[in-house]
């Protein structure tokens, strides 16, 4: 009897270790073998099944962040626009009636001209919240490839900015690409919430001005008033 025998590492052990039944094993083993070959297709398909499951899991994560970040968008440029609506209504009444204030109740111009100041700067930060900015800037396929944050094709203003040529080779690019496609995903969520970063300090900044003018605007009418009785 050979060392290999003994050892358990003959020919025998080898089509076991492939799953595959030796041509002279009983048929006992070629039975098992059968049986583990089946297990470990099955195992593969399931594993399979798992990473397939596992993409669109991930597709989902990047939509519903997209549809988040689109949403908190609409809300912020909503908001922006009832800041600018509210603050130039009050500031074209105050403007049409400043003239009557300062000749019937002149312990009223000072608080006008302190509320018309913070309407007009809480019109100029809610201006700049729903500014939209696009780049004119001719973006070449290299920077696409090296993920710069101005280079993303999933942006209107990337893909209007190259030439058509350029565009469909990186997109055809990026579908063959799938670790490529989910990072240009993640960049574009990035940039989205970059955007949405800048929208939402101007605003607070609009409403700030607008909650300290106000309170400044009511002070100043209430000592005013004392002060003229």
């Amino acid at each position: 009897m050979t060392d290999d025998t003994l050892s358990g590492t003959g020919p025998k052990t080898a089509g076991a270790a492939a799953g595959k039944p030796a041509a002279d094993a009983p048929p006992e083993y070629a039975e098992q073998a059968r049986k583990l070959e089946k297990i470990r297709k099955k195992l593969a398909k399931k594993q399979e099944k798992e990473l397939l499951g596992t993409s669109r899991g991930i597709e989902t994560m990047f939509r519903n962040a997209s549809r988040a970040n689109y949403q908190l968008i609409a809300f912020a440029d909503n908001k922006a626009s009832i800041m600018i609506t509210v603050n130039g209504f009050i500031l074209s009444v105050l403007m049409a009636s400043i003239g009557s204030t300062f000749n019937h109740t002149p312990w009223l111009v000072l608080p006008s001209f302190s509320f018309m100041l913070t309407s007009i700067v809480s019109i100029f930060y809610s201006v700049l919240a729903a500014y939209p900015r696009v780049s004119e800037k001719k973006i070449t396929i290299q920077d696409v490839r090296d993920m710069k944050p101005e280079a993303n094709i999933l942006f209107f203003g990337t893909s209007a900015n190259m030439s058509e040529e350029d565009y469909l080779k990186v997109t055809e690019e990026m579908m063959k690409d799938q670790n490529f496609l989910y990072r240009t995903m993640a960049q574009d969520n990035r940039n989205l919430g970059k955007m949405l970063l800048r929208k939402f300090k101007m605003l607070s900044l609009a409403y700030r001005v607008f909650l300290f003018g106000l309170t400044i605007t009511l002070v100043l009418a209430v000592s005013s008033y004392i002060a003229n009785t």
